[in-house]
């Protein structure tokens, strides 16, 4: 039975990187989680019936399973079941006292991962005494027949620790706006030939690692959706799974029938559509999508409503609670969850500020996911107001359909509908009062024939 880190896309892409016989050094600065690191190996492991032996210098037992339980491990559990033990050792006068406690809680425990943390309580010793020292870290993963992980903030008297370990993992962080963003780095993976070695972190269940699948070609399927009106074969024609489609309009109109034809879509096509706003909450946006729906396609309140319930699953996020890459994790944790056919992104345009101050972070985020969801099918949707132009044209750039609202000059004149799809020439279309009266009565008639059945 192998060993995991318990992180995940780490485990999925480097199965192998932790094994038996390996010293793990994880470190990193004061508060950065290197303590929840260590912690969430031992809970995913100890999961799958592998023992684990805690050592601290500096946390009792209780203190230790309540800041772990904010993380959503249940330590004491497993201590209870006697998957783990937590001892709080004292500060040693000699490198003897810990080799002979060590020795002991292995013979008497007989664990297959040991934590020492911190292990910068036991270099502060003379270069001696370090030597021994370090002579028993090599010596311990062949005593347990397992792994030992060694937690450090030091870098200055670790280096070698650095030079026995077979795997290093660094915790790094930084301040954005006033909020903190972490990742974790591999230095080291020793037999483990390493691309990715930088990954954002959340907290959540431990610590937990979400980086999108990345992959070398680019690949879609093939699966047309089509519509039922007018309009929509002739303007859109069909959307293929997988299609990234933008859709702007100006700041100042942001009436929501462009909703339509991604209405008639699911619709016609029984698909299953999250809806991510950032302008929002959950309830406005199911407001506003019923009121839509009773206008322009289903009068019926009722029939409204369970429509609603039965394609969409609305979210909504606050972009300025989240760093640039938190923020692209919980989008696609959310997509993990839900496993729609069909994702709208909705007021991405207060995105901007964020997007536009690390612009080539965000198109290397852009395009993987893109290229992902096109890989899975699931087709996305982008709402913008026309806020940024330069943002327009990177967004518009990778999309495979085009969808923009042009306001009139003039308060009298009707607005202009651009839609431009790969592969096709670029058409307008006027949205006068008599065009907008015959979209409405063609989305009445698609939507009675279709639901009638339901």
């Amino acid at each position: 039975m192998g060993l995991i880190t318990g992180l995940g896309r780490l485990d999925t892409i480097y199965p192998d990187i932790i094994r038996r016989g390996f010293i793990v050094l994880i470190s990193g600065p004061y508060g950065s989680g290197k303590s929840v690191l260590a912690s969430t190996i031992c809970y995913a492991n100890a999961f799958k019936g592998e023992k684990c032996l805690y050592l601290s210098f500096n946390m009792d037992e209780s203190k230790y399973f309540d800041i772990m339980a904010r993380f959503n491990l249940d330590l004491k559990q497993l201590s209870t079941k006697g998957f783990l033990r937590y001892v709080k050792l004292p500060v040693m006068d000699s490198i003897d006292e810990f080799i002979e406690d060590i020795t002991r809680l292995i013979d008497e425990f007989k664990p297959r991962i040991m934590v020492i943390d911190p292990l910068d309580s036991l270099l502060a010793t003379s270069s001696g005494e370090q030597v021994r020292l370090l002579k028993l870290l090599s010596e311990i993963p062949r005593m347990i027949d397992g792994v030992v992980i060694l937690v450090s903030s030091n870098r200055e008297i670790i280096h070698g620790v650095e030079y026995l370990s077979d795997v290093i993992l660094r915790i790094d962080y930084k301040v954005i706006g006033g909020y903190t963003t972490r990742s974790l780095r591999i230095e080291k993976a020793r037999g483990t030939p390493l691309q990715i070695v930088s990954f954002p972190i959340i907290f959540r269940n431990g610590i937990e690692v979400h980086l999108p699948e990345i992959y070398k070609d680019i690949k879609t399927i093939h699966k047309p959706y089509r519509g039922a009106t007018e309009f929509f074969r002739k303007y859109v024609e069909y959307v293929n799974a997988g299609e990234y489609i933008l859709v702007a309009y100006p700041p100042h109109s942001r009436l929501p029938y462009w909703t339509l034809p991604f209405i008639e879509m699911t619709l016609v096509n029984d698909l299953r559509v999250l809806v991510i706003s950032y302008r929002y909450s959950r309830m406005e946006q199911f407001n506003i999508m019923k009121w839509v729906m009773m206008y322009c396609c289903c009068p019926d309140e009722e029939m409204a409503e369970k429509v609603l319930n039965k394609h969409f699953i609305f979210e909504s996020l606050n972009p300025y609670a989240y760093t640039l890459t938190d923020l692209v994790v919980e989008e696609q944790s959310l997509v993990e969850k839900y496993q729609p056919d069909m994702v709208t992104f909705h007021g991405v345009e207060l995105l901007d500020p964020i997007i536009l101050s690390d612009l080539p972070q965000y198109y290397r985020y852009l395009i993987n996911q893109v290229y992902n969801f096109k890989r899975h099918g699931i087709t996305t949707i982008k709402a913008m107001a026309m806020i940024s132009k330069k943002r327009f044209l990177i967004e518009s750039a990778l999309a495979d359909i085009v969808a923009q609202i042009i306001a009139p000059k003039r308060h009298w004149e009707p607005s202009i509908l651009y839609i431009w799809r790969k592969g096709r020439r670029a058409q307008t279309l006027i949205l006068d009062k008599a065009m907008t009266e015959k979209l409405r009565r063609d989305y009445i008639l698609m939507c009675d024939r279709i639901l009638k059945n339901i």
